[in-house]
């Protein structure tokens, strides 16, 4: 969710922060990130499930 939250939004790419723990330690107060949080964290945790056919 963080990769698409700087695709989204370019500004808070910071050259020095590649691991996704700092990138996200920088952006995790932005009003951006909340916003961009509350509208995907459900598609998030949705693609997130996984579901077993037990029929076969």
């Amino acid at each position: 969710m963080v990769n698409e939250f700087l695709a989204k939004y370019p500004q808070y790419q910071i050259a020095e922060n590649w691991h996704l723990r700092k990138r996200y330690n920088a952006l995790r107060k932005s009003s951006d990130w909340q916003a961009f949080r509350r509208e995907n964290l459900m598609k998030e945790f949705q693609s997130s499930l996984t579901i077993f056919d037990l029929d076969d």
